[in-house]
């Protein structure tokens, strides 16, 4: 594992012969999987090994899919449940690398994703959700919408161990379906939601739900975003909306962690900017406050523009040290290495500080647009941030 990680892209000439190696050492330790560090060494070696192979040419990714099924099949098929979450993993990894569509040789493992015995093992959901986003991301037709949300709604967000592994689902369905496939089925999830944020809420659920809230809306799909998040819950209950954005929404934007600043700042940028809905007058004293919120998110100065965060393979060579030094874990053991670049729904927006300014810009100057008399409603310390920003008032 060491030397591939030290050697990468330099095993290229002779990388078939060192994955023929780890297939076979998979062969064996699958049949009796009893030591579970040198396991998860096996397993971050594959992994590695492919991520440097296909960084150099993505087209490799085809031999480590002729080398890898029949085992992998053959660990599902038995059961080795040790295995099954490091073989998902490597499964969605090389999903991921293909540009587009989802190959024919990974059409039958959709059946086994939503078997639900293979839910019920917690060290599987994470790897499940990471091979089911690969699908959806890569062709939402390969995947039965109703059957997704079916998990999201009945495993996933009443879980509070699961539940952010429900908002990461729903947020690669919101980024990749049209509005006609998940709009009719959009306010079951909500009702879902809601039940639990009345029942069983938790810090974490509220902060989940805000970041999910502003994903979608920073979605710039037609007929998705602002309005299409606003409608949906306004559907669930008329006027629950302005009741979730200021005691839900708002105050969990506060607690805004650096990797989430970017989608939240441009989610609520949209709200601000795009929306009808929001500034209708039942709806509209939210407004003043989420404009406000995003310019105390930008106080922070983790807050960067997409081009500014660390991306790539900088970060692999820790996996020695710290994520493949830590061994197995019960119950869920991460493989480092299989780790790509996190899809960003906002991922049109460079710099979020420039994008509120310049939007609001342009909203200020449609004279049908309420904005003049809401922005009067704004503290006026953060006016005078967004002067200093350039925004002209």
């Amino acid at each position: 594992m060491r030397v591939i990680i030290t050697a990468r892209q330099t095993l290229m000439p002779n990388f078939t012969s060192v994955l023929g190696k780890l297939v076979t050492i998979l062969g064996l330790i699958s049949q009796n999987p009893s030591n579970p560090n040198f396991n998860q060494y096996c397993f971050e070696s594959v992994s590695a090994l492919m991520r440097f192979v296909c960084a150099a040419n993505h087209e490799a990714v085809a031999q480590f899919e002729s080398a890898l099924f029949g085992p992998f099949t053959i660990i599902i098929q038995q059961d080795v449940d040790q295995f099954i979450p490091y073989v998902f993993q490597i499964l969605a990894q090389m999903l991921e690398i293909h540009k587009t569509g989802v190959p024919p040789a990974y059409s039958s493992l959709v059946g086994i994703l939503f078997t639900p015995a293979v839910w019920q093992q917690r060290g599987n959901v994470p790897a499940l959700v990471r091979l089911v986003k690969a699908f959806v991301a890569k062709d939402p037709r390969s995947v039965d919408v109703r059957t997704v949300l079916a998990v999201v709604q009945q495993r996933l967000i009443p879980s509070r161990v699961n539940d952010v592994y429900g908002f990461e689902l729903l947020e690669t369905l919101v980024a990749h379906l049209p509005v006609d496939a998940i709009g009719p089925l959009f306010s079951g999830i909500l009702v879902t939601i809601m039940t639990r944020l009345q029942a069983n809420k938790t810090p974490a659920f509220s902060y989940g739900f805000m970041r999910f809230v502003c994903a979608a809306m920073a979605v710039p799909h037609e007929n998705m975003g602002p309005d299409f998040v606003i409608a949906q819950v306004e559907g669930v209950q008329a006027g629950l909306w302005p009741q979730l954005a200021v005691h839900v929404v708002l105050p969990e934007v506060a607690r805004t962690q650096t990797r989430d600043q970017k989608v939240v700042a441009v989610g609520l940028t949209r709200m601000l900017t795009h929306s009808q809905l929001a500034v209708l007058p039942h709806a509209a004293g939210v407004w003043p406050l989420a404009l406000g919120a995003v310019v105390d998110l930008f106080a922070s100065p983790a807050l960067k523009s997409s081009d500014e965060s660390a991306t790539g393979d900088d970060a692999v060579t820790a996996i020695d040290y710290e994520e493949a030094g830590a061994g197995y874990q019960a119950g869920y053991s991460r493989l480092a290495a299989s780790e790509g670049e996190k899809s960003d729904v906002a991922g049109y927006v460079q710099d979020a500080r420039q994008y509120l300014v310049a939007e609001l810009t342009r909203a200020l100057g449609d004279s049908s647009k309420p904005m003049r008399q809401l922005l009067s409603q704004v503290d006026a310390g953060k006016l005078a941030v967004l002067r200093s920003s350039g925004l002209v008032l």
